[in-house]
């Protein structure tokens, strides 16, 4: 399964990467903008994950904390399929957020709250609402398709002692501009690794909205992938607001069953 794409479910969100063991550094090749960005989406392929999740909401001195545990797996058309279940606190248990790709149009997303009981879709034209308060929005929490956006490669920088590629996306359509709510994205992958290190978004007007920092890159050995272990949001544009999140524990290639990914399991408050 394309791990990646889910920041942006810590997105994807949340950064997993295959690395080659014969091949393991890539930064001498003369590769386009769009090269690197199929490369992240490549080579991170595995069967399915699962992943215990800390979120932590700051708003200046008050932070709320939240668990969960996320699920994630392609099904047989390599579509990403992905669900999120609160499990802690009281007030939040058994929310859940599900997530299914499609080629050939929008991304399905649909919310499940306890307290009413109830599934509901999150439509296209509220993708850049805040997640669960957070500052990841559901639009972040999507899957994402590479064809969403176009690239143009600007330069290098090192992050955190890291060479990295930086790339401008742009939205392919106004709609995607509109829906997600970004008029650009700026993204610095690591050249060693083909991990997302660093994100920057802006707003529909071109304005500098917020960062995305992962650190604390941890190979996960029996499926020779890389997770970004600690990953922060943070709004420049709202003083104080930031989230963190940090993955506690992960297993890969576990056969996650098909039925985790429908609105029935959903509703199903495990």
């Amino acid at each position: 399964m394309k791990l990646n794409k889910i920041i942006l479910i810590f997105l994807i969100v949340i950064c997993f990467f295959a690395v080659s063991m014969q091949f393991p550094v890539y930064a001498d090749q003369d590769l386009t903008s769009r090269q690197i960005m199929e490369k992240v989406e490549e080579e991170n392929d595995t069967e399915d994950s699962t992943y215990l999740l800390i979120m932590e909401i700051r708003r200046g001195s008050s932070k709320r904390v939240r668990k969960m545990k996320m699920w994630m797996k392609s099904d047989e058309q390599g579509n990403d399929r992905s669900l999120i279940r609160f499990i802690w606190p009281a007030q939040v248990k058994g929310t859940g957020f599900l997530t299914i790709e499609h080629s050939d149009r929008d991304d399905d997303q649909w919310l499940y709250l306890p307290a009413l009981k109830k599934v509901r879709r999150i439509a296209s034209s509220k993708k850049s609402g805040s997640f669960m308060g957070s500052d990841f929005s559901y639009a972040d929490m999507g899957t994402g398709d590479i064809d969403n956006y176009s690239y143009k490669l600007i330069g290098s920088e090192e992050i955190d002692g890291n060479d990295c590629y930086i790339i401008e996306e742009t939205p392919a359509t106004e709609k995607i501009k509109k829906d997600e709510g970004y008029s650009k994205k700026i993204t610095w992958v690591r050249k060693d690794i083909f991990c997302l290190a660093q994100v920057k978004f802006y707003d529909r007007h071109g304005n500098y909205l917020k960062i995305m920092k992962m650190s604390n890159f941890k190979k996960i050995e029996e499926a020779d992938v890389w997770v970004a272990m600690h990953v922060v949001m943070t709004n420049e544009q709202k003083k104080g607001s930031e989230t963190v999140v940090t993955y506690d524990e992960i297993e890969v290639n576990t056969g996650i069953p098909d039925e985790f990914f429908t609105q029935r399991y959903l509703s199903k408050e495990k």
